[in-house]
């Protein structure tokens, strides 16, 4: 059953994207832009969150991957990969190893979807030998490993590639946390804003801490805060009744995952149209220009879009499926 406050925050975080994904914000001290950064890290955990919850079935702890899904799900992957692949040559001048490039992606934001599928794959091959326990623990291991390597990433120590690589399955911790939120019957909206506010207290406390400590949180992607903070914003979703715009909760349930796949290749024509330059990069302009212009060109091409139906089935991988296929699905 959909939930228009989940939608909104889906809305909400696909801009929050957007906005994480701008390379500079020159206009702002740079201890504001990192605190900013730090507040909407929830983005892309939101997404693992919700695909976990509506994915698990009654009475069940894991959640379920049909065949069909796991397929348009692997075709979904594999397209955006081959779509981005150029703009990675533009930028490094090279093709990555093909290894490389189907654990990480062939483009920065690309690290979702192959993680999903990663992480998808994993539960349905534990979940299939009934390994419930074995799934939770790897998850608590996963949550907490990358918790710990982005902050020593904070203070400079560690190595990048370790973050990324554990950041990869980042999605399995979140599915199950999904999948155990959909357990919860009715949630109530006092302890749902008591679990918000308690993230936001421990993120902001964090965030604190490191800064006190001579760190940055600059390219901290996931915390102890972060994840509280995603968990209570999703039970605030579930539990309240507040009205939210109506056209806020149809763009975030349908044109999220457009803007997810397409929105690096907008802020690329962005910051050519306000600097005059083409770069995979932008730079020199203004961050808040270039996000601005960004959701509007990123709200022109999804409507652009909905005018072709067959090519936005085929870019954002609603491949067709027969009557049984869908019903599995």
């Amino acid at each position: 059953m959909r939930n228009d406050r989940i939608d909104a925050l889906r809305g909400i975080a696909a801009l929050g994207i957007i906005a994480l994904h701008i390379p500079h914000y020159p206009e702002f001290p740079a201890d504001l832009v990192a605190a900013l950064r730090g507040l909407l890290r929830w983005c892309v955990p939101f997404f693992f969150l919700l695909t976990g919850y509506y994915l698990t079935r009654p009475g069940e702890a894991l959640p379920r991957f049909s065949r069909q899904r796991l397929l348009r799900l692997v075709l979904l992957t594999a397209l955006a990969n081959l779509l981005y692949l150029p703009i990675g040559l533009w930028r490094y001048g090279e093709l990555m190893g093909a290894g490389q490039a189907l654990f990480f992606g062939t483009w920065y934001h690309l690290w979702y979807l192959n993680g999903l599928l990663m992480s998808a794959m994993l539960i349905e091959a534990l979940g299939r030998r009934d390994h419930v326990v074995l799934a939770q623990g790897l998850g608590l291991v996963i949550a907490l490993g990358f918790a710990a390597t982005s902050a020593m990433l904070a203070f400079e120590h560690g190595s990048e590639l370790t973050n990324a690589t554990v950041r990869q399955f980042l999605g399995l911790p979140c599915l199950l946390a999904g999948a155990a939120l959909h357990r919860v019957e009715t949630p109530r909206l006092r302890p749902a804003l008591a679990v918000l506010g308690v993230g936001i207290t421990l993120l902001l406390g964090e965030m604190a801490v490191v800064r006190a400590l001579g760190g940055s949180w600059m390219i901290v992607q996931w915390s102890i805060g972060t994840a509280v903070l995603t968990i209570g914003l999703f039970l605030t979703g579930l539990a309240t009744n507040w009205r939210v715009p109506g056209a806020l909760a149809r763009w975030g349930r349908d044109e999220a995952l457009g803007i997810y796949l397409f929105h690096p290749a907008l802020i690329i024509a962005a910051g050519a149209i306000l600097t005059g330059k083409l770069a995979s990069v932008p730079q020199g302009a203004p961050g808040l220009a270039l996000l601005a212009l960004t959701g509007l060109l990123s709200i022109l091409l999804m409507r652009g879009l909905a005018r072709l139906p067959r090519l936005r089935a085929a870019l954002l991988g609603e491949f067709p499926l027969g009557r049984r296929a869908a019903a599995q699905s």
